[in-house]
């Protein structure tokens, strides 16, 4: 696999590779160059993977407003993000006490982090009828940006486990009659 950092300005698309939703690789040129999987279909701990190193990404139960991105290995906290209310936007905070702003529009078909200087990191814009999937855009100024890898993967994390809130609460709530 080729490192995420090696592919500033290129087009990267997730989409899911099996029936259940529980993984997906990010492609460049059709190839994979990492792979995000989750416990199970709807599980909110998450394993991501790429050139540049694993990560597990996890939701707490109780907290649909906080996530947590650590070390695979070690399970050493490396970042939290936590949301704010209805509108999802947040603050991604680094142990070095650096922030990065996560917006999400109204529709939750664009997600976007931006640095501390207000520039778009990360992009990711959703869509796809049967599957969701998504197109990744890498600001060119990231491109020694060591949290990269792990914040492109938890772009997709968070646009699954919205699709997937959504989804339960149009389960919880049943059809209208």
């Amino acid at each position: 696999m080729r490192k995420i950092s090696d592919l500033i300005g290129q087009t990267l698309r997730w989409r899911p590779t099996g029936d259940d939703g529980a993984e997906s690789h990010l492609c460049a040129d059709g190839e994979p160059v990492a792979v995000l999987r989750f416990s199970d279909a709807f599980g909110a701990t998450a394993i991501a993977e790429s050139a540049d190193g694993c990560w597990k990404i996890s939701r707490p139960a109780a907290h649909k407003t906080r996530v947590i991105i650590a070390d695979a290995g070690s399970d050493t906290e490396i970042a939290v993000l936590q949301s704010g209310g209805r509108d999802d936007a947040g603050t991604l905070q680094l142990p070095d006490g650096r922030r990065f702003q996560f917006t999400t529009n109204f529709l939750r078909t664009a997600y976007a982090f931006r640095s501390p200087q207000g520039f778009p990191v990360v992009r990711l814009k959703t869509g796809g009828v049967l599957r969701m999937l998504a197109e990744i855009t890498l600001a060119p100024e990231t491109h020694e940006l060591s949290e990269l890898p792990w914040m492109t993967m938890l772009g997709w994390y968070l646009a699954v486990m919205a699709h997937r809130d959504h989804g339960a609460a149009v389960s919880i709530v049943g059809p209208i009659k």
